[in-house]
């Protein structure tokens, strides 16, 4: 390369770069008098253990290894088909709500809530709780009943009152 200044060679081919690598730098050590003064200055050491075991907050008796059923809830497709095929009717402008008697102790709820009636989430979750809740609130009225609680009409522009009421009617009208 003769003829051109040194500083407009280009050495960036691999053919010009050296076979040994720089080592790379240690590790920055700050002396006391420059760390940070808001770090603690040795590591952390473990949670203290605190006395006593804990304790589970209910006492079932059956040494832990029930799985965990929500009390009062139709979970199953066999339920469910059970009511919806033999059980009593009743419907509204919003709800339709089956039930039959049970031979377990107490009240139990099945909710059927489609995207196709209230496609918005929202919707859907405000439906649940209010049904929850008045079938919470009425549970001793209804004596050992399945219940299945289908939408039947989108509840987006009507108010939780008017659904609440609407809803009590119904299952209080199963009773009866």
């Amino acid at each position: 390369m003769l003829g051109f200044p040194e500083h407009q060679i280009r050495n960036d081919h691999e053919a010009h770069l050296s076979t040994i690598q720089n080592a790379s730098p240690a590790d920055p050590w700050f002396p006391r008098a420059y760390e940070d003064a808001r770090w603690p200055r040795c590591h952390p050491s473990a949670p203290r253990k605190r006395p006593g075991s804990p304790q589970r907050l209910t006492n079932s008796g059956d040494g832990g290894n029930a799985p965990l059923v929500r009390p009062g809830r139709l979970t199953k497709p066999a339920q469910f088909e059970a009511v919806l095929a033999g059980g009593r009717m009743k419907g509204s402008r919003s709800f339709l709500v089956r039930a039959l008697p049970n031979a377990e102790n107490g009240p139990r709820l099945g909710l059927i809530v489609g995207k196709k009636v209230a496609p918005r989430s929202v919707d859907r979750n405000r439906v649940k709780r209010l049904v929850r809740i008045t079938h919470r609130q009425i549970a001793s009225e209804l004596g050992n009943l399945d219940v299945v609680v289908q939408l039947r009409g989108s509840p987006r522009n009507r108010d939780n009152a008017a659904l609440f009421k609407e809803l009590e009617e119904l299952l209080r009208g199963l009773v009866s």
